[in-house]
């Protein structure tokens, strides 16, 4: 495909989180009889304007792998050779592909298939200028490397008649490794699926490089907002691993229904942005439990006294040690009244 930059949409609607835009789709008693196909020509996606004075690239994409996604029914993804004009050599990323015309329609956001597309579109190209365009520190390579937005357009064929249709996407760093969710092996048919089978310093560094890359895009005015095994990647591979394992680079993917507050209806959040360092783990996952990483996370914490042991570590890991990357723990926060007699800097 021929693809051409393109500027996005800034975040609209979503979850209540963002203003609603001005959004143009078919009035609700013509959707239900609307086939997909037409929805799709009727109601394109929004145009927006290039900025001026800002040279536009084109690049040719050829598609060469696809990427499983889940249940399949938003983004497709896949991987990719990009040439962009006037270079001699394409390099490999990976396109995430928002075309409407092959999301499912939900009952429970109205079946407006265009309008998610732009959802998604427009939410993760924010989430991946933003990250790309903060002062504030990130872990580096926490997330993917961020290659642009574009668009191509499509022909289509419908009764006899030719049309073309635009369809956007974004490019991204291919990262080769493996999510850990990949890694979780049931022991017999009646277990829960776990990692146990890792080292648990391993795990627990994974953990450690997690929490803290989490607190760091907040600092950042961004929430990922889908913090799950299946979006955590690791690289390399520790199955393809021989000699023992060492901290490996902790990537976080998939930002399509990421929270970013220059965007959002409520601005920034003081607590989060306006400091000079990002908040300690200890602070923001105080209460959390992990519970999203049961399997991953030590065995112990998943009983009675869990929260207790995770507290534990997360006063060791951020508290004990490292404490000077972090903002200070608030004055009413637990640990306070342990390490009250220790200096305001914690």
């Amino acid at each position: 495909m021929r693809a051409t930059e393109h500027k996005p949409p800034a975040p609209f609607g979503r979850f209540g989180r963002y203003p609603p835009g001005t959004w143009r789709g078919p009035p609700e008693d013509l959707l239900a009889k609307l086939p997909q196909t037409r929805h799709v020509l009727e109601y394109p996606p929004q145009d927006t304007q290039w900025p001026c004075g800002k040279p536009r690239r084109t690049a040719t994409i050829t598609v060469t792998e696809r990427i499983p996604n889940g249940s399949d029914q938003r983004a497709k993804i896949v991987v990719c050779q990009v040439l962009v004009a006037g270079n001699n050599k394409p390099y490999t990323a990976v396109a995430k592909i928002y075309d409407a015309l092959y999301y499912v329609p939900l009952e429970s956001e109205g079946g407006y298939v265009v309008m998610y597309a732009e959802w998604d579109y427009s939410c993760e190209a924010a989430a991946y200028n933003t990250l790309q365009t903060t002062e504030k520190p990130q872990t580096p390579g926490f997330a993917p490397a961020y290659y642009g937005s574009w668009t191509f357009d499509l022909s289509l064929v419908l009764q006899g008649k030719m049309y073309k249709r635009s369809v956007r996407l974004i490019l991204i760093e291919h990262i080769q490794g493996t999510s850990i969710r990949n890694l979780f092996t049931p022991k017999h048919s009646k277990s829960e699926p776990d990692a146990y089978h890792y080292d648990e310093a391993y795990r627990l560094r994974v953990l450690a490089q997690l929490l803290e890359g989490v607190v760091r895009q907040k600092h950042a005015g961004l929430d990922q907002a889908d913090l799950y095994p299946r979006n955590v990647m690791l690289v390399p591979d520790p199955r393809k691993v021989t000699k023992p394992l060492s901290a490996p680079r902790v990537v976080l993917i998939d930002y399509g229904q990421a929270y970013i507050t220059k965007y959002s209806r409520h601005g920034p959040i003081p607590f989060f942005e306006d400091k000079p360092l990002p908040p300690n783990p200890a602070q923001y996952f105080w209460s959390d439990g992990l519970n999203e990483f049961y399997g991953w996370c030590p065995a112990k914490w998943t009983t009675s006294e869990g929260l207790k042991a995770f507290q534990g570590w997360l006063f060791e890991t951020f508290v004990r040690n490292n404490a000077a990357k972090f903002e200070a723990l608030d004055e009413d926060h637990p640990l306070r009244k342990t390490l009250g007699s220790l200096p305001k800097k914690v």
